[in-house]
């Protein structure tokens, strides 16, 4: 049973059009003051709201401005009824969010088609606002199933994979393989940078990466050779594939990916 709010300070015109909608099948309440009416809406949670504008104290006007900006109840039908419209009246109400109008006195049939067309208009709004959250929840399930498999992947890898922030140059993803420069790398802060493990020698080439991945196309890489220091304390060579990760709205590149593979083997040949 829809449930119908009345907002009149003519207490005859309420008992009225209360009559009429309850024969109709409708759930009618109804009171005889703006702020009471913004109250009870609120309150009851109507599926729509007639309004009269003339009112002591809290107009139509300021009614539905109250509930428009009120996040409860903003998107509920809203018709105004009023004994004197003019179009300058109509403007006014329509540019506060109004859905309809109704004059007084009213013809039932135009009443039960207004009602009945507001409605609609909220059902399809709900409507649309429902496929679109339906969507929301889909791409997230889809993105948390990627990132799982994504984080699986990269966690069976030999190699370390992190990927880095260019304009900070902070670490926003490694995986556990970067246990073996850094222990326990998983309980420290966002403020994790890789300089303070770089060979003093080679600061400069990590300096160098954020500036030369700017220009790089989303198929390039580029490969750098420097030393870390490892858990153990001493300094080996790795070769680190650096490309692009992600982009920005304005297609600026946003986060770079570094996959670092040991190499002190072949160089100490």
């Amino acid at each position: 049973m829809k449930k119908i709010l009345i907002i009149d300070d003519d207490v005859d015109t309420c008992e009225i059009l209360s009559n009429v909608l309850t024969i109709e099948g409708f759930f009618v309440e109804y009171v005889n003051r703006g702020e009471l009416g913004i109250e009870k809406a609120i309150e009851s949670k109507p599926d729509l709201i007639i309004c009269d504008i003339m009112m002591p104290k809290m107009d139509g006007y300021q009614v539905l401005s109250e509930i428009r900006q009120n996040k409860e109840i903003m998107y509920v039908p809203f018709i105004f009824l009023s004994a004197n419209v003019e179009k300058k009246d109509i403007r006014k109400g329509m540019i506060r969010g109004a859905d309809d109008y109704l004059t007084k006195p009213f013809d039932v049939d135009e009443l039960f088609a207004t009602i009945s067309s507001c409605l609609k208009k909220r059902e399809l709004i709900v409507e649309t606002i429902q496929n679109e959250v339906n969507g929301f929840k889909n791409e997230l399930k889809e993105f948390q199933s990627k990132e799982k498999l994504f984080s699986s992947i990269l966690n069976s890898t030999h190699d370390i994979v992190i990927i880095y922030h260019i304009e900070t140059g902070q670490i926003v993803f490694f995986n556990k393989r970067l246990n073996k420069i850094i222990p326990d790398a998983a309980n420290i802060d966002n403020t994790l940078s890789i300089l303070d493990f770089v060979h003093p020698d080679d600061l400069d080439i990590l300096k160098e990466i954020p500036l030369r991945v700017k220009s790089l196309s989303d198929d390039a890489e580029l490969t750098f050779e420097y030393r870390l220091e490892t858990t153990n304390g001493e300094f080996y060579y790795y070769s680190d594939q650096v490309s692009i990760f992600k982009r920005d709205k304005e297609g600026n590149p946003f986060l770079y990916l570094s996959i670092l593979h040991d190499i002190n083997d072949s160089k100490e040949r």
